[in-house]
């Protein structure tokens, strides 16, 4: 923040546009500089972007009050530039709406809303972290050359449960249980059926040949 010594205020200038320089800033009022001379003014509704020290700008001066309309030149460009407003702002296209950056794009909210007919992301890298997702949809296509889930724990609540697969299937587990309350049917041109110890086969009738 810049700061003003021995340097006069003016009285209230003529009324028509004047170039000054910004000296300090306090919210969207700012101390500016023209001709020696300290002025305050304030940042104009539809002048989006926050001014910074150092900033050449354009003022007006009507008959109360002191406004800054325009940024004319900002003397280093590694600085960010702010788009700053008071109250809720709104962007609408009835054609279309693109946003481009050569490097990265960051969104930043408490809460963020997105609501289309139809999204499409494509990227080579999808990276998604959070505490806890929730995913309501009537249907879900997947596609991929591999899928690897790594899960502490599973849960699935089906009504009905339909899997093809064309080569193998393995699972590997320390105790598998597996219920059915009407049947249990495995139909194959051979079936094994081995352990080290003991099998075992418990029922009211058994039926084997």
């Amino acid at each position: 923040m810049g700061v003003l010594m021995n340097r006069p205020v003016m009285e209230q200038l003529v009324t028509g546009y004047y170039s000054a320089v910004v000296q300090e800033l306090n919210g969207r009022r700012c101390t500016t500089l023209l001709h020696g001379t300290a002025h305050t003014a304030t940042v104009a509704t539809s002048c989006l972007v926050q001014p910074i020290v150092g900033d050449k700008v354009l003022l007006w001066q009507d008959s109360e009050e002191c406004f800054i309309i325009q940024i004319l030149k900002r003397e280093s460009n590694h600085v960010t530039t702010e788009i700053s407003c008071h109250g809720p702002l709104s962007i609408k296209s009835d054609a279309q709406l693109n946003l481009s950056a050569a490097d990265e794009i960051g969104l930043q909210s408490q809460q963020i809303h997105l609501c289309s007919h139809r999204e499409q992301h494509v990227a080579n890298h999808f990276l998604f972290t959070g505490r806890e997702a929730k995913v309501f949809l009537s249907r879900i296509d997947l596609s991929a050359e591999r899928v690897v889930c790594r899960i502490k724990s599973l849960m699935q609540s089906l009504v009905d449960s339909v899997r093809t697969v064309k080569r193998l299937e393995s699972v590997t587990a320390s105790k598998l249980i597996q219920r059915a309350s009407e049947l249990f049917s495995v139909d194959s041109r051979r079936v094994l059926i081995g352990a080290k110890k003991e099998v075992r086969i418990d029922g009211e009738k058994i039926h084997m040949g």
